[in-house]
């Protein structure tokens, strides 16, 4: 006899093991419960093996107390797979329900212990997938853990079908945790040990989401916002461990301000953990918000003080702990950020000295931090920090990696671009020395644990670009050199190469800079002809406009030795007003940049007092204007450049009104990029300032309202 059932119930979650029954797949489910799905229909009906009267009639053959005594609904649940007690399960959990109104106190008292049975089943019940899911991680290799977006992963067909077992398991685990709920419901009286398996069932759901990548899904989707119901309905009587499930099912969500509010339920706990800390730590770590990773340390610094007051559970468990506060670091916006990973550098290896954990920070812990500091602009002692992590990891007989000395580098870089840097040549000369070292390690051993690449000489030559030494384009010839010859194992120079080599020759008071620069511009040129990838690829367009720009500024650059010379000046001045036309053969279009390059270059090279200079001004802003390229920059150059003829003549007679200011027409600017609201770029005023118009602000508040996340403003989601 075949009876329609729900498919969802208090005592039974759903763990398909699939069998063939007359031509029909048949799925066994943990709440002992068998159901078969007929193909044609794709309907769902419960089966027994016994009629229903039989089965009621087993049940009301025994009370409350023999079915506690006898276990019977725990060895239906965890014996599914005999078919003596298939259809056992379901019917007496139902039973149970349906008797709980007419029960005296001694038969409350046996429910009580077989409702706290079944919450423990289903607690083991849902470890079992957990455990089951981790080694499928371990398996498919690190292309199924964490890190994956639902919406953004792209994965072939063929991973496709662990990442369905995955996430069928997912849905399993989430069921387990909504059927401890229904039955934690069902209780009259719940102690803290039944609400605890209950708020950790569902932060165990949050942490498997988050391993496989799956945290926006609607099973995931408003778990930490019911864990803090349930831990409200607790009271006063909540304990620590509550607490921190409801922690730890935030910190592994995607919700909006999760750190906040694991930090709002953190501060209700009156003698927080070893594990409270790491939770909220993880909470603010993986959180993102504006100051995540500076609540992430200040939490690790007090439970590293608490370690050295006496407390053992305060010891980070692995070095799990270190690698997520040095990785948020990685992607934290703050300022300082550079001095607060190193600081929490120190306490990790102060504790380690002084004998309080035997963890170490690692090659990724010092990683971390260095990524960190070559992230930071403007900050003059960066390079200081980033050459003293590498002389502690030198101290302990770990080898820096090509991440390592990269982020070295860019840190020094950053330190020679800054604009308060007191001594931007000592920084030049460092870039050069760690791109030295980084070249000998790689020639001292076999294994490839460093390699300096492409991008590496690039950081460097972008670096020398900013030198006044004259001997910087020696040494920076002799880089391009290397980079040319050694294309098989550094990877040969690309676009972004030849632009900072000529910006090194920018700089150069030698004679024959021009001859160097045409040379250059000449191999870019022969490089994007013979290479077809080059030229389908749209980036790379890009970087060779910039390649043309940097030999415009080359040509612009005052050279002290022909000041005097008109005519040679003349002659370069044409052949950086060539380049517009060879841009044109190859297929490229000039940007902003290039235009204004060759304004400045007109401003240095073509006297005022000449009359051919006014000229080719107009020709440069005609075209410029004509292929909507004349943004805030350019239009600054070139008021400050031209006589006040010439700009009435080309920029105010031709403005239009708008809002008391006059704009240059919309068709001007088209094609700038940045300054847009929307698919429009804002208006540009003739005194050369993008101006935020009414119009644009009315777009902005519209944007706002229609924002696909604004729901995320609006709080919990059950």
């Amino acid at each position: 006899m075949t009876s329609r059932k729900a498919l969802y119930s208090a005592g039974a979650g759903f763990l398909y093991r699939p069998m063939v029954n007359n031509g029909k797949r048949m799925f066994l489910m943990s709440g002992a419960n068998f159901f078969l799905v007929d193909k044609k229909q794709s309907s769902l009906f419960y089966s027994s093996s016994i009629p229903a009267s039989s089965s009621e009639e087993d049940l009301n053959s025994f009370s409350i107390a023999e079915i506690k005594h006898k276990q019977l609904t725990i060895k239906s649940l965890r014996q599914w797979d005999e078919e003596s007690s298939l259809p056992r399960a379901q019917p007496i959990l139902d039973h149970l329900l349906e008797r709980m109104e007419q029960l005296s106190a001694e038969d409350k008292e046996d429910l009580l212990h077989i409702q706290t049975s079944i919450i423990d089943y289903w607690i083991e019940y849902q470890c079992s997938f957990m455990n089951d899911i981790q080694e499928s991680i371990i398996k498919e290799g690190p292309s199924l853990s964490l890190g994956q977006n639902d919406e953004n992963s792209t994965v072939s067909e063929q991973e496709k079908t662990p990442q369905r077992l995955q996430y069928k398991y997912l849905r399993e685990i989430h069921s387990a945790a909504a059927s401890m709920t229904n039955v934690l419901e069902s209780m009259d009286d719940p102690t803290s040990h039944h609400f605890v398996a209950i708020l950790k069932a569902w932060a165990n759901t949050c942490q498997i989401a988050y391993n496989i990548g799956k945290t926006k899904t609607a099973y995931v989707v408003g778990v930490p916002q019911r864990a803090q119901l349930i831990l409200n309905t607790m009271g006063p009587d909540a304990t620590v461990e509550a607490y921190n499930e409801v922690i730890k099912a935030w910190a592994y969500s995607s919700e909006y301000l999760r750190g906040t509010m694991a930090e709002q339920v953190f501060q209700k706990i009156q003698f927080p953990t070893g594990e409270s800390f790491q939770m909220i730590m993880r909470a603010h770590a993986w959180s993102k918000e504006s100051r995540s990773a500076f609540h992430a340390t200040g939490q690790f610094m007090r439970m590293m003080r608490l370690l050295e007051a006496g407390r053992v559970d305060m010891e980070p468990p692995s070095i799990d702990e270190y690698h997520i506060l040095c990785r948020a670091w990685t992607e934290a916006g703050d300022k300082n950020s550079s001095s607060k990973v190193y600081s929490a550098l120190r306490i990790m290896e102060t504790a380690y000295q002084k004998g309080q954990t035997d963890l170490r920070a690692d090659l990724q812990c010092y990683r971390d931090a260095l990524i960190t500091m070559s992230r930071r602009h403007n900050v003059d002692n960066v390079g200081e920090l980033a050459d003293e992590i590498l002389k502690e990891m030198k101290d302990q007989m770990m080898y820096p990696d090509t991440e390592c000395y990269r982020s070295a580098i860019v840190a020094w870089k950053h330190v020679a671009m800054s604009r308060d840097s007191p001594f931007p040549e000592q920084a030049i000369r460092r870039t050069q020395d760690l791109l030295q070292e980084m070249t000998e390690a790689y020639h001292r051993t076999n294994q490839i644990l460093i390699q300096p690449t492409t991008e590496d000489y690039n950081n460097v030559l972008q670096a020398m670009a900013l030198s006044k030494n004259q001997n910087s384009a020696r040494y920076a010839q002799d880089l391009f050199k290397t980079l040319k010859e050694e294309t098989s194992v550094i990877g040969g120079p690309d676009a972004q190469s030849y632009r900072h080599m000529l910006g090194v020759w920018r700089n150069s008071r030698s004679p024959i800079k021009f001859n160097h620069a045409q040379q250059l511009l000449q191999e870019v040129k022969e490089n994007y002809v013979s290479d077809k990838s080059l030229r389908d690829n749209k980036s790379p367009n890009e970087s060779i406009v910039d390649v043309f720009t940097a030999f415009v500024q080359v040509c612009g650059a005052p050279n002290l030795n022909n000041k005097k010379d008109i005519q040679e000046q003349t002659k370069i001045m044409t052949m950086a007003l060539r380049i517009l036309e060879d841009t044109r053969k190859l297929g490229l279009t000039p940007n902003s940049e290039t235009y204004t390059a060759l304004v400045e270059a007109c401003d240095n090279l073509l006297p005022t007092n000449r009359q051919e200079r006014q000229g080719v001004l107009e020709n440069i802003f005609h075209r410029a204007c004509r292929e909507g390229f004349v943004n805030e920059s350019l239009l600054e150059r070139f008021k400050s450049v031209a006589s006040t003829y010439l700009y009435v003549k080309l920029v105010v007679s031709k403005s239009l009104p708008m809002e008391d200011m006059k704009i240059v027409p919309e068709s001007w600017t088209r094609n700038v990029k940045g300054y847009r609201e929307g698919k429009k770029v804002m208006p540009l005023s003739i005194h050369g300032n993008f101006a935020f118009t009414k119009s644009a602000a009315e777009y902005r508040m519209r944007k706002l309202r229609r924002r696909t996340n604004q729901k995320l403003l609006q709080g919990g989601r059950l």
